[in-house]
């Protein structure tokens, strides 16, 4: 028989409405996969002895709680420790050579420890709707198989990566965010955007953040659902990934 493929999902939501719908909608959107979720906002200490050998790939999500450009005092803020205590696992991810997917505040995390800054600039702002044209490398890139080379996607950051990791290849960048999505080496994936979103999980996201309506001109009524757009296309770029972390 064989063995379902088996995906640990870092997870950095405080909130438990937003936390649970990440899972949910990860287990949707990957069947035949097993997706074991993890707390890394409240767990993250037992991340230095967490067991490796049983994963085939690991998918980092996003955050409405924390930025990475916000804290200051490092040794001081508890933030700062849940940071230091991913990016210690993550090179011990890098070692064993485990696929990974960073999505949105993931993207971000594996940007710093890769050498980028995670940058406030409120130029590159995005929450909604928007359009990602892939590059030549993108186009090439079998993460992307499939899909044109431009489409829409679903988003919601205040922070962006620059520049762009030393030996990383740009992959995709929408008009305000240059650095949307890179490889580094064979199977570390960036993307600033929400590749498991679609118009009405979005749509649920930003009610369960409303403080992100306050980055746009729209409120918790009609004009948001109006406001966002379909992103039907996305959904390849998860199912893409997992043919990417073989068996």
């Amino acid at each position: 028989m064989k063995m379902r493929k088996k995906i640990l999902l870092l997870q950095f939501r405080k909130k438990q409405k937003p936390l649970k719908q990440e899972t949910e909608i990860f287990k949707k959107k990957m069947p035949g996969v097993k997706v074991m979720p993890f707390n890394t906002a409240k767990n993250h200490r037992r991340l230095a002895n967490f067991p490796l050998e049983n994963f085939n790939a690991i998918i980092m999500g996003g955050s409405g709680d924390f930025n990475l450009s916000d804290f200051k005092n490092k040794k001081k803020d508890p933030f700062w420790l849940m940071i230091k205590n991913t990016i210690s696992f993550l090179k011990r991810v890098q070692k064993r050579k485990i696929p990974v997917l960073g999505i949105c505040f993931g993207h971000q995390i594996l940007g710093y420890l890769l050498g980028s800054k995670v940058i406030h600039d409120a130029k590159q702002i995005e929450v909604g709707s928007f359009k990602l044209s892939l590059t030549k490398s993108g186009r090439k890139d079998p993460i992307f198989a499939g899909l044109p080379r431009s489409f829409t996607i679903q988003e919601g950051h205040k922070n962006s990566l620059e520049p762009l990791p030393k030996g990383a290849r740009l992959l995709a960048s929408t008009k305000n965010c240059p650095i949307s999505a890179f490889r580094y080496g064979k199977n570390i994936y960036g993307l600033q955007f929400h590749p498991e979103l679609n118009k009405k999980d979005m749509l649920v996201r930003l009610m369960n953040y409303p403080k992100y309506l306050d980055l746009i001109n729209v409120r918790k009524n009609k004009s948001l659902e109006n406001f966002l757009k379909s992103s039907p296309e996305t959904i390849l770029i998860l199912r893409n990934f997992l043919k990417l972390i073989g068996n």
